[in-house]
């Protein structure tokens, strides 16, 4: 079985459970997916709305996944949350695959907001889901709710500026106060310049008025200097109110209203600063008091910031505190449980190898059962063997004291035809002798050649005593062989069997029976061995037998099943010698067979 998780078994309904949730199905805000049993195919295990019940499909022994869709209190928007449950009953080697096949979850549910990996109850709460979707927002605030804001309508300009009159001012001290009291600390709108035409200097008469003039022109110019460098940091705060208004702008540009909105504002910034852009050169700056009070409202703002930063800093160690005390006592309850887990599993293992144990006992002593049994009928085979041989030992007995008895008979009746010859011989004239003689030697010349002729068949016949006596020019041997490949391996009972092996060539000289053949195997080695164990090359003829034929005399009735049944007159081919009385041969009804050779004669 794969160790990665599986999404192809039930990929329809995992597939709808999933646009169900993302696409707002207000009938299913959630589903909890899990396993089939004892494999790692995805499915969905159910689905819901609400929170509670969300909170409720998790079990302790199980790995699940679940996904939600949650609208977010602030914002007032759906987002997606995907939670991966391993409860602290899974076992050991389940938990090791749950990293990886959340990482394939995560693949497959992809588009979610917020990801949380949950070990015990509290960490699928309602409430703690909550927590951890508002502090993953970035926006604190809801575009639907926003309220537009106020805009501070421009007040008309003031000025305390006064046309500098050097006539006048001869007869007084100059008062470089009245320059910086010039200002009115009241003043909190830009300040709109009278233009006034710049006036023209008097002609020296003396010292004293040069000097004045001097003064004046001195004190003019740092005026123009101090305006100058009110008018660059007014243009400093508005690009940096500018460049506020732009990350407002973006931080809030999740929905189209207010980017509309936004856009407007801008628009019409950009135009009401043109206007001003135009005015500027003729206005003056805005009063320093104003920049200190900013300054001031920064630097409270920034104090407010810090001590809220602070208050949740400590909140939030407060929470991790715990957190870790309840990450602590689960760890503590999660090692015990797997501690007794081990304990289970080291129980359960020694059962099982003591089963295993007892099992391989039982198959051993079955084994050994099998083995006595196959013992036990190689033995009844051998003693069946045995007895067949017997008997057919009592029958070759039985037939060749009847062939004795015969032979007697015919020797007796021989005898007598001889002395009827003798007397007919004897009662014949002297010129028949002659003839008689010829009738002699004919008789010995055919003689010779019968005796010749049984010799030749005893040589071809006697194939199983090695090489055969010698035999006349004229005889000729029988050859019976075919081919076989041994299909299993066979060790010989008696001491005339040949042993086998497996994929071995054996050369077939002779069937014993059905059941038992004799040839010869790789090596030199020949003897009997069963039929069955061997398997006859198909590419050449079933049996090649060239053997001698003969003409039946007598009408034969087998006894046992190997033996043949003729009539007399009938032609036996194919004919093997198994012993001086009993041969085997090829019978008119094509049935090979043991038959008594006394009951036929051997043809030319």
């Amino acid at each position: 079985m794969s160790l990665a998780a599986n999404f192809s078994t039930h990929s329809q309904q995992l597939r709808t459970a999933y646009n169900a949730v993302r696409d707002g199905n207000p009938d299913v805000e959630w589903a909890v997916f899990g396993y089939d049993r004892g494999t790692n195919d995805l499915k969905v295990l159910e689905t819901g709305v609400g929170l509670d019940e969300l909170s409720d499909e998790f079990s302790d022994g199980k790995i699940q996944y679940g996904f939600a869709r949650i609208i977010e209190p602030i914002s007032q928007l759906p987002k997606l949350v995907l939670i991966g449950w391993c409860g602290s009953g899974v076992p050991v080697e389940k938990k090791g695959l749950f990293a990886s096949h959340l990482s394939d979850v995560a693949l497959f549910l992809k588009g979610y907001h917020l990801q949380i990996n949950a070990r015990a109850e509290g960490d699928v709460d309602p409430s703690y889901i909550m927590k951890r979707l508002g502090e993953s927002t970035g926006a604190k605030y809801s575009v639907h709710n926003e309220q537009a804001a106020a805009q501070e309508a421009y007040k008309p300009v003031s000025s305390s500026y006064t046309p500098v009159n050097i006539a006048a001012d001869l007869g007084r001290q100059p008062n470089y106060g009245s320059v910086r009291s010039s200002v009115s600390p009241a003043a909190t709108t830009r300040v709109q310049l009278a233009s006034p035409a710049k006036p023209k200097l008097p002609t020296r008469k003396d010292d004293t008025v040069s000097e004045a003039a001097l003064l004046r022109e001195k004190q003019l110019r740092e005026q123009e200097e101090r305006r100058e460098r009110e008018r660059q940091e007014l243009e400093q705060r508005e690009r940096e109110l500018r460049e506020e208004r732009v990350a407002r702008s973006r931080e809030s540009s999740v929905r189209s209203a207010r980017n509309t909105r936004m856009e407007q504002e801008r628009a019409e910034a950009e135009r009401r600063e043109a206007e001003m852009r135009e005015r500027r050169e003729k206005q003056k700056l805005e009063q320093l008091e104003q920049a200190r009070r900013e300054a001031e409202l920064r630097s409270q703002r920034k104090q407010h910031d810090l001590e809220t930063a602070q208050r949740a800093q400590q909140q939030a160690q407060e929470e991790q505190k715990a957190q870790q005390q309840r990450e602590q006592a689960e760890k503590q309850r999660r090692e015990a449980e797997e501690d007794e887990r081990r304990k289970q599993l080291a129980r359960a293992e020694a059962e099982r190898r003591e089963r295993e144990k007892q099992e391989k006992e039982k198959r051993e002593q079955e084994q050994r059962e099998q083995e006595r049994r196959e013992q036990e009928k190689r033995e009844q085979e051998k003693q069946e063997q045995e007895k067949r041989e017997q008997e057919r030992r009592e029958r070759e007995k039985v037939e060749q004291e009847k062939r004795e008895q015969e032979e007697h008979k015919l020797q007796e009746k021989k005898l007598a035809e001889q002395k009827e010859a003798e007397e007919l011989r004897a009662q014949q004239a002297k010129e028949e002798a002659e003839q008689r003689k010829q009738e002699e030697e004919k008789l010995a010349a055919d003689k010779a050649r019968a005796q010749e002729e049984m010799a030749r068949l005893k040589n071809e016949l006697h194939y199983q005593t090695g090489a055969p006596a010698a035999a006349p020019k004229n005889a000729t041997n029988g050859a019976f062989e075919m081919k076989a490949t041994a299909l299993f391996d066979y060790d010989p009972v008696e001491t005339d069997e040949m042993a086998l092996v497996e994929g071995e060539t054996v050369v077939i000289t002779d069937k014993m029976d059905d059941d038992w053949w004799i040839g010869t195997g790789d090596g030199g080695k020949s003897g009997l061995f069963p039929a069955s164990y061997v398997q006859v090359e198909k590419s050449q003829p079933a049996a090649t037998l060239k053997g001698p034929s003969a003409i039946a005399q007598f009408d034969y009735t087998g006894v046992e099943d190997d033996e043949l049944t003729f009539e007399e007159g009938a032609c036996i081919t194919d004919i093997a010698q198994e012993s001086e009385d009993w041969w085997r041969g090829i019978g008119p009804d094509g049935k090979r067979g043991l038959f008594p050779a006394s009951y036929v004669e051997l043809t030319k």
